[in-house]
């Protein structure tokens, strides 16, 4: 769960305000340094780095036209690359995180739900009532010690939370680090401390598990949410993208001014749409942030969903390359 690793996801910043060209410049600047870093590589395994050697000199006038090159592609042809193909390649991997989330957090819940049950079955100072034994086939059996319940917890939830696939790359926490985030620190202490696991303690901590199993079955209707919505940015992308890809192919074709109006006046319906979709999206990550982000610093689930995914906010970021792709073929048009 990503609120259970915010220290390392405040890294990620918060979602952007969506401007228009923005995501070309930060495109440029990623692209820019990781050109850098190959270059340097290559110049450092070959020996020469001598920043006056024919070689050096010459690498790096082919990386200044390469990155020139690139820029006036951007600049001029700014949601070139975002094509039909792209988009579906890149809202295929968005689902796939949503899925991958959806599993995990599917699993966690019965996984809890199960670590729910071992604790019922527990009978706090009553363990040497072999009448309560009798009647209750389903209770365990511990030895008499005070220290066997906090075993027995103890026991319980590595066989249970601890248990699962991906806890170990997910969260790596020890027994005692885990109670206190999913519990709090006066519950695990409580549960983990000889003595202590008494009919208050237990009940204290049924409730701590009722309370995260209901955040993930919360996050499971959020992430059901959060489907739908990228769904109909799909939907609405896919259209713009086909109606500007047409409207680029065929409006060379005329010099008529009439119908270089028309077009100018569909371009502009199309950027109110595509400023539509990106608001819609917009909402969509802020309603979340107020559902789950008690600080700003927080990390959102967009960011933590996405972060395997570049870039990060990925409607926003398309909604940015089309609308700038609008505005160079209104200029053309203007011409």
């Amino acid at each position: 769960m990503w609120w259970r690793e915010s220290k390392m996801l405040k890294r990620l910043q918060l979602a952007p305000k969506w401007s228009t060209g923005g995501k070309q410049m930060v495109s440029v600047f990623i692209w820019l340094q990781r050109t850098s870093s190959y270059i340097d590589t290559l110049i450092q395994s070959t020996g020469w780095s001598n920043p006056h050697s024919w070689v050096y000199q010459q690498v790096n006038i082919i990386y200044i036209f390469v990155l020139l090159s690139y820029y006036h592609g951007v600049k001029m042809r700014s949601a070139a690359a975002v094509t039909e193909r792209y988009l579906t390649e890149l809202f295929e991997q968005l689902y796939s995180a949503i899925n991958t989330e959806e599993i995990r957090t599917q699993q966690e819940c019965k996984a809890f739900r199960a670590f729910s049950d071992q604790i019922q079955s527990l009978q706090p100072g009553n363990h040497s009532s072999s009448t309560a034994v009798a009647s209750h086939p389903h209770i365990r059996r511990f030895p008499s010690s005070a220290d066997d319940y906090q075993t027995a917890v103890q026991q319980a939830y590595e066989d249970t939370i601890m248990d699962l696939s991906f806890y170990e790359t997910e969260y790596g926490e020890s027994y005692l680090e885990s109670l206190s985030e999913e519990f709090g620190t006066e519950v695990a202490t409580a549960v983990s401390s000889p003595h202590c696991f008494t009919h208050a303690a237990k009940q204290a901590l049924l409730c701590r598990i009722a309370e995260a199993l209901s955040k993930r079955e919360n996050l499971l209707e959020t992430l059901s949410d959060e489907r739908h919505s990228i769904a109909t940015s799909e939907s609405e992308l896919t259209s713009l993208i086909s109606q500007i890809d047409h409207i680029e192919a065929t409006m060379g074709t005329s010099s008529d001014h009439r119908t270089r109006d028309g077009y100018q006046q569909r371009l502009s319906v199309l950027s109110d749409q595509c400023e539509s979709v990106a608001h819609n999206r917009q909402g969509v990550i802020q309603s979340q942030r107020e559902t789950y982000c008690d600080e700003p610093s927080d990390p959102d689930l967009t960011a933590y969903l996405y972060q395997s995914v570049e870039p990060t906010y990925p409607v926003l970021s398309l909604c940015s390359s089309l609308a700038s792709q609008i505005d160079t073929l209104r200029s053309e048009l203007s011409s």
